[in-house]
């Protein structure tokens, strides 16, 4: 049963068909892939009460000006200044989750930095760096911030570079910005496939030891 929020990104008849894909990808590798999929890599929810603050420090010398001029209570400058707090907390969680907002954030922070380290967090977490010859390979996808970061184990770093992996982060991308996650998983995944598929062709030496899944992550 796929969260909610994700009803936007995949149903379920798509998300059993991703999952069918890997299992297909792997009856030609040795290599095992592992999709994971965030709402978002970063709580945001405190900037909200930061920028409710920020209205706030805004608005109330304004208020307290009207209400030296007379032109307001006291009653009223609390009352304005309190309304301003209280509907700006309403507001702004709503604001923070949006792509825009995450977008310019993350050119203010080290938000990529971020990602990559709640990409290795789900690698050790998934035990991908415990397959026998060290072949499995971890997609993360966030998909508020739209990064993507692709991370393998020893035996494929050593005969895979960082940059092979352009095609499969491009494809997903390229899904996430079209609105069409779906297409951008079969792609990327298919992408990701060849590689591995060059590079670790099957053998009956390696049993599957990692979950033919995409997994979804719990949102913040």
């Amino acid at each position: 049963m796929l969260p909610n929020w994700m009803s936007s990104y995949l149903n379920d008849d798509q998300f059993k068909e991703i999952e069918s894909l890997i299992t297909t990808i792997e009856t030609k590798t040795d290599g095992e892939v592992l999709p994971v999929i965030a709402k978002q890599s970063q709580n945001y929810k405190p900037y909200s009460l930061l920028m409710a603050l920020i209205s706030l420090a805004i608005l109330m010398p304004a208020f307290a000006y009207l209400n030296q001029l007379t032109v307001i209570s006291n009653l009223a400058f609390w009352i304005l200044s309190i309304s301003v707090l209280l509907i700006s907390l309403l507001i702004f969680p709503q604001i923070m989750n949006t792509a825009c907002f995450v977008s310019f954030l993350s050119q203010l922070t080290n938000n990529k930095d971020i990602i990559r380290q709640k990409a290795y967090l789900e690698f050790y977490a998934n035990n991908i760096g415990k397959t026998q010859f060290k072949t499995g390979v971890l997609i993360y996808i966030s998909l508020l911030e739209k990064q993507i970061v692709v991370l393998a184990d020893k035996a494929i770093n050593e005969r895979v570079g960082p940059e092979q992996w352009a095609h499969t982060v491009t494809a997903i991308t390229k899904g996430i910005q079209e609105k069409n996650l779906f297409q951008g998983l079969q792609n990327g995944l298919k992408e990701c496939g060849q590689i591995l598929e060059k590079e670790f062709p099957h053998t009956s030496i390696q049993a599957n030891q990692l979950p033919d899944r995409l997994i979804i992550l719990k949102e913040y």
